[in-house]
């Protein structure tokens, strides 16, 4: 499956977007939440934003050969933005590329 950009956003309102009065790690108080932790249990929308990270991390860093991300704070979108072209992107998906089903890493 496949989303559009409407349909992610639609997705991670659905599972992560949060309402009410939240306090805030700088101390500062916010009516809205968007809690990663809950749209990162989803794999479609893990999925699609791995694709999205995978995209630009290759357009701006063509010759990157490595991706890293902050212990806790984005091990699920680094490790699904690493492997969108394998195991992550079903076939006929657009971005999916040869082997997109496989298990390999490499």
């Amino acid at each position: 499956v496949c989303m559009t950009d409407a349909e992610l956003k639609a997705a991670i309102l659905e599972f992560a977007y949060l309402e009410g009065e939240f306090v805030l790690r700088s101390g500062r108080t916010s009516n809205y939440y968007l809690d990663k932790y809950r749209f990162e249990t989803q794999p479609e929308i893990l999925r699609e934003l791995g694709k999205r990270l995978a995209a630009t991390a290759a357009e701006r860093e063509p010759e990157a050969e490595l991706l890293a991300g902050p212990e806790l704070g984005a091990v699920q979108l680094t490790l699904a933005a690493r492997w969108p072209a394998v195991a992550l992107t079903p076939v006929g998906c657009p971005g999916a590329a040869a082997g997109a089903n496989s298990t390999s890493t490499e």
